[in-house]
């Protein structure tokens, strides 16, 4: 059976951090990078095979990462100078990028073992493992890393970049060349920053993709500042949530695109709200290669719905399931590593557990969604997947799916699971205090679930974020933000989250009419 390719995109220095530890934990899972060990997993979804000079295969990620001028602060070398590393790719010249970080000296670099840990943040590239493409790397030389006299922190700016045809086609050029030798397109993966000016970079790609390919499914994923910094003044504060605005009313206005806010606070518009709690990480919230790598561990449980080697969904339909009736902005739960022990049936745990929205060893990704809801604020819909429970996985699935209709009722519920664990390598920058968990020296393999949510309380949500926009006077940024495109997106995002309440409404009157037939 032929895998069904996604091309990833990662867009703004955040998003890439995520995307590393991504990359790294797909690279953990096992000796699939050599072909000397198959699992649950189809790997071919996110990677591309080469062969080396030695016949050997060798796997690099299907993926564009986009950065600013400084944010790759590293030499390279080109595979083919090394017999070891060389590439014989049948569709690119066989050259593999391999970064060596200057940012550290020999001692420093030993002390870091394979990558980043603790509190040295250093750039995301230094955080990355996996061997990359040519193609996969592109930096705008134009907007330089962390240039406080020059901010990159609207949207417009990002479009602006758009305009100019050299940027534009060098990125269409990268994406060709990795979309044109896929077989079975599935969909596209776009991690990107919410609320600087690569939003407005990725919204101008993203209407190019879904024009080009509409059948695709669209996973965006969109993080929100995990840094509790003041903004440097009001007009950055404004600049911020206007930008934050525009990017979600533009994506959300998509079709197929399933947009995921994530961030490791409970709130996230005018200040950040108090970190997230995971009873058995012990993380600092204000760490970028920390609250990233807790992400990234979050999107692979999600994904393993149709990255599996026999799939029952696809990306386009998750995502479609997701965005019924217009909500086309979810919510992403964790639970990190799932809390059940090696010598426990799943059946023993969930029937000695409390019921999921009032679980404590589950925690929402996403700000203003609490992780704890109330009975009457179940979600509309959520997609459950499990890693590492080692039972069949269909018996798990089953299992799983019975206590939801049960518990749950009210909330339509599907389950997907794989019987692999998630691997952790040895840089995973947090220590996962689980008495359950397999280590080696190399790695640890711990449990976890993950639940993909449309759920009422984004009406809050973007509630909030209207009231914000509407307090500000367009007038003073008129040269930054066009005010009727600033009406538009508030018109927009009312419309959105109108939507969170129809179901409710309809629900609770239908509840009343079954009491006046009693």
């Amino acid at each position: 059976m032929s895998s069904r390719e996604i091309v990833t995109l990662q867009l703004g220095h955040y998003a890439n951090f995520v995307g590393s530890h991504w990359w790294n934990l797909q690279c953990s899972e096992g000796e699939f990078l050599t072909g000397k060990e198959r699992n649950e997993i189809d790997h071919n979804v996110l990677f591309r095979c080469s062969s080396t000079a030695k016949k050997e295969r060798m796997y690099t990620p299907r993926l564009l990462a986009i950065d600013r001028k400084g944010s790759i602060t590293a030499s390279h070398r080109y595979e083919g100078s090394d017999d070891k590393t060389e590439i014989l790719d049948k569709l690119w010249d066989g050259r593999v990028v391999e970064y060596i970080s200057n940012s550290c000296d020999k001692r420093a670099a030993e002390s870091m073992g394979d990558g980043l840990v603790g509190n040295d943040e250093g750039m995301w590239i230094d955080a990355l493992h996996a061997h990359l493409n040519p193609q996969s790397l592109y930096t705008i030389s134009s907007v330089l890393h962390e240039d406080e006299s020059h901010p990159f922190d609207v949207f417009t700016a990002g479009q602006e970049l758009w305009t100019r045809s050299k940027i534009r086609d060098e990125i269409e050029d990268r994406l060709h060349f990795f979309v044109e030798e896929c077989d079975h397109l599935q969909g596209f993966h776009v991690l990107f920053n919410l609320s600087d000016g690569f939003s407005g970079l990725t919204c101008a790609i993203l209407d190019l993709l879904v024009d080009e390919f509409p059948s695709c499914g669209f996973f965006t994923p969109t993080f929100i500042p995990s840094i509790n910094t003041v903004d440097r003044d009001v007009r950055a504060l404004h600049y911020r949530l206007l930008t934050s605005g525009f990017a979600l009313s533009h994506c959300a206005s998509l079709s197929s695109s399933l947009v995921l806010p994530l961030s490791l606070y409970e709130g996230c518009w005018r200040s950040l709200a108090l970190p997230r709690h995971f009873p058995c990480l012990n993380y600092d919230p204000t760490s970028r290669n920390h609250t990233s790598a807790i992400i990234a561990a979050a999107l692979d449980t999600m994904s393993v719905s149709y990255r599996a080697q026999h799939p029952e969904i696809s990306l386009r339909e998750l995502t479609s399931s997701v965005t019924s009736m217009g909500r086309s902005v979810g919510s992403l739960q964790l639970s990190f590593p799932f809390p059940i022990s090696t010598d426990s049936s799943l059946h023993h745990f969930l029937s000695t557990s409390p019921p999921f929205h009032e679980a404590k060893f589950i925690t929402s990704l996403t700000p203003h969604v609490p992780s704890h809801s109330q009975t009457h604020r179940l979600p509309f819909y959520q997609h459950i997947s499990v890693r590492g429970i080692q039972q069949c996985s269909h018996t798990v699935s089953s299992i799983m799916s019975g206590y939801l209709d049960t518990k749950l009722s009210a909330a339509r519920s599907d389950v997907s699971a794989v019987q692999d664990s998630l691997v952790l390598p040895k840089s995973f920058p947090i220590e996962v205090q689980s008495s359950d968990s397999k280590k080696s020296l190399e790695r640890v393999k711990v449990s976890s679930l993950s639940a993909l949510q449309s759920h009422p309380a984004i009406e809050q949500k973007l509630s909030l974020l209207v009231k914000d926009m509407k307090n500000i006077s367009i007038s003073q940024y008129s040269h930054v933000f066009e005010p009727d495109s600033v009406s538009e997106s508030i018109e927009q995002l009312q419309q959105l989250s109108a939507c969170y309440t129809m179901q409710h409404k309809q629900t609770h009157s239908d509840s009343d009419d079954e009491d006046d037939d009693i």
